[in-house]
């Protein structure tokens, strides 16, 4: 998991050079934006950058937009995992309906993030 923008690239290289380990890539859906990598990918965390700028021109069509920090979360689409794509049959239906009921847990408040992080 790669957090430092071109640094995920490289390691990638590596990745897919050894055959030794996957990525999860960041920000975008990596299969996608560098497919040259894209049989390493296990799945990417997303910032859907898309939702936050649909929703502010919404906002300022409508007279709603007031500026200021605005956080998305899982609840309202601003943030999200990729699909598996290449190893989705490789991911057992038990990992996926666990995925599920965390995404759901978190949706509906059932399990709180800041409250395992320590941030509350």
């Amino acid at each position: 998991l790669p957090v430092a923008g071109g640094v995920g690239l490289g390691s990638s290289a590596v990745c897919k050079e050894t055959g030794n380990c996957v990525v999860i890539g960041v920000d975008a859906d990596w299969y996608d934006t560098a497919p040259e990598y894209k049989e390493i990918f296990l799945t990417s965390v997303l910032k859907k950058v898309d939702v936050a700028v649909y929703s502010s021109v919404q906002d300022y069509v409508n007279g709603n937009f007031a500026g200021g920090t605005v956080t998305y979360t899982l609840k309202d689409g601003g943030v999200d995992i990729a699909p598996f794509h290449d190893f989705d049959s490789q991911i057992s239906d038990e990992t996926k309906s666990e995925l599920e009921q965390v995404r759901s847990g978190i949706i509906d408040g059932s399990i709180n993030i800041h409250a395992i992080l320590g941030i509350e």
